[in-house]
């Protein structure tokens, strides 16, 4: 959470943010480097091995840097991207109900039961803890998402014994509108459907 609240997550990071990110808040787990193609105007991919880099590394949330060689990063900082490695897929819904979060595995779409879904805090406190169920949903009362200020929910961790993703409660949703998937208009007191015999 404190690498959300700082603005640090799904940016670059600058020469002065790395170092406080790779003193207070991870661990260097890989080094390495790669052979970056040339050709004049057009784009150039570059594999880089992560899945050896990885392979004994626990679900987290990782952020890879490159630079240039011989380059002081204060000079010119190093490029950024931040990736999550989970095999859970997380949605939530929030209503006159409370919270309703769903986990499923991203790799077959099962539904991903016994996990411990954690409801956090702006403030990184534990408000409410606990486990889906069969068909991979976790529920949370109404008044916990009634905070304010620093009490206001924040953010859903969910975990098993071998993963862990996280989902932030205060991004704005994906507003897919322009695509043409907008859906009807909400619901009044009253919504009928009606529909003619063939």
């Amino acid at each position: 959470l404190r690498v959300r609240q700082e603005g640090l997550f799904g940016r670059p990071l600058s020469s002065w943010d790395l170092e406080r990110f790779s003193n207070d808040l991870a661990d260097e787990v890989w080094t390495g480097s790669g052979i970056v193609g040339e050709e004049l105007n057009r784009d150039v991919t570059t594999r880089l091995p992560m899945a050896e880099a990885l392979a004994d590394q626990p679900p987290g949330i990782y952020a890879l840097q490159a630079s240039i060689p011989e380059v002081s990063r204060f000079d010119q900082s190093p490029a950024t991207q931040w990736f999550i490695v989970t095999d859970f897929g997380l949605r939530s819904l929030s209503g006159a109900d409370g919270l309703t979060v769903e986990a499923r595995s991203l790799a077959d779409t099962s539904a991903l039961g016994g996990a411990t879904v954690t409801l956090v805090s702006r403030t990184n406190e534990v408000l409410a803890e606990t486990v889906t169920d069969a068909d991979g949903v976790a529920r949370f009362a109404p008044g916990l998402m009634n905070g304010q200020g620093g009490k206001a929910a924040a953010l859903v961790t969910v975990r098993s014994e071998d993963d862990f993703a996280f989902l932030s409660l205060e991004d704005a949703a994906f507003d897919l509108s322009d695509r043409g998937v907008e859906g009807g208009a909400p619901a009044g007191a009253v919504d009928v459907f009606l529909t003619t015999d063939r």
